[in-house]
């Protein structure tokens, strides 16, 4: 597909915006890498030398910052689920696109669970063996220990990925832990859906979204809040586009704008964390910001735009959903057996570990690769012409 193409297919989204989610995405595939082989980076950085804890102290640590990827990913979402909305003014916008958000994310979901459940089967998910190696247990190497360690059945994996992922999500037994997120994209979709439903036609519906994220900050769903600021935001955007922003904002403004939010997830991201006394509902808030900021400031930076609708940059945005599922069964099966070879063949530990983390990485990117168009592109096929139904029977039940 060419970009335009890829564009239309993808209901007029942006293709610079799908770049920033398979930065993200990747961001998230570095973090679980050193999660799996250099958790000391994230459970003992005083004793790190010095030249890391600084790199770790800057917004160089974005870079394995899984976290604060996850809230660009929300931030994108209610974006993104906004802009057809803003653009068209159209009610059955909406219908059309609630109708196809759960086969949107239920499809890869499912698909990554039943793969997940064939490699526990086959017995070739490796990541205890190679914690265990690494000197680690349940205690201080809890990440590698904490996963498949349940027997599931193949109607257990039928029922989490069709149904459980998104209703009834349980850490200890999902057959993939990146799934955590869907049910807060699901929620989060609904919200966004119903928020332009009711009030995306009112004059002063920003008092409306704020009202909104506060509650949801008051009673403890703070990643909705990062779903109501990203459909603010594309509200917003929209408006500035049918005004022609670019002849009267200064690019000075977005970069300021994107700098300041590599700055603030960066180098002040962890800021909270130190200091006590502060709430807790603050801490877990903080990230919106920057993510905001970096959002923003790259929707309204037409230089920025050129360049991550590059070719390496798209593509990355398309391969990012199934990157985003599947990277993880990449490092616990093919990424820890390659480290437990290794040390046995007498490689230092930090050998086997560079070695294993950039084929993991590799590997990933690959598979990702092959599964856009095996499952990534049927899926929003699929989905897009349940939405394309449910549209034309509106039509005909009006007529």
């Amino acid at each position: 597909m060419s970009l335009t193409e890829l564009e239309q297919y993808r209901g007029r989204r942006l293709v610079y915006l799908e770049s920033i989610r398979g930065i993200a995405a990747l961001v998230v595939v570095f973090h679980h890498v050193v999660l799996t082989f250099a958790p000391a980076m994230y459970e003992t950085q005083q004793a790190l030398p010095i030249l890391i804890r600084i790199l770790l102290a800057s917004p160089v640590s974005l870079l394995i910052n899984g976290e604060f990827a996850v809230r660009i990913f929300f931030v994108l979402s209610g974006f993104v689920l906004s802009l057809s909305y803003f653009r068209k003014k159209q009610p059955r916008v909406l219908t059309a696109a609630a109708s196809r958000r759960y086969l949107r994310l239920m499809l890869p979901a499912f698909a990554s669970v039943i793969f997940g459940w064939i490699l526990l089967k086959s017995g070739l998910l490796w990541n205890r063996d190679a914690a265990a190696l690494m000197g680690g247990s349940p205690q201080t190497h809890q990440w590698l220990f904490r996963w498949f360690r349940l027997d599931r059945s193949l109607a257990d994996a039928v029922s989490e990925g069709a149904y459980g992922t998104f209703f009834h999500f349980e850490f200890k037994r999902t057959l993939n832990p990146n799934l955590w997120t869907m049910p807060i994209e699901w929620a989060g979709s609904l919200i966004v859906f119903s928020l332009l439903a009711l009030c995306g036609w009112l004059q002063r519906r920003f008092f409306v979204y704020a009202i909104v994220a506060i509650i949801f900050y008051a009673i403890g769903w703070l990643f909705l809040v990062d779903f109501v600021a990203g459909l603010a935001l594309c509200d917003v955007f929209t408006r500035c586009e049918r005004s022609d922003w670019e002849t009267w904002l200064s690019p000075v403004w977005p970069t300021a704008a994107l700098l300041a939010g590599l700055t603030l997830g960066g180098m002040l991201g962890e800021w909270p964390n130190t200091h006590a006394g502060l709430s807790e509902y603050f801490v877990s808030c903080w990230p919106v910001i920057p993510a905001i900021l970096i959002v923003g400031g790259v929707a309204f930076s037409s230089q920025l735009h050129h360049t991550l609708e590059s070719r390496a940059m798209a593509f990355l945005g398309e391969i990012s959903f199934p990157l985003y599922l599947f990277h993880l069964f990449v490092i616990f099966s093919l990424g820890c057996r390659l480290y437990i070879c290794l040390r046995r063949a007498a490689i230092p530990h930090t050998g086997s570990v560079l070695i294993s983390a950039v084929v993991s990485v590799g590997i990933s990117v690959l598979l990702a690769w092959a599964l856009y168009f095996v499952l990534e592109l049927p899926s929003l096929s699929l989905a897009r012409r349940v939405g394309q139904w449910v549209m034309r029977s509106e039509r005909t039940e009006s007529t």
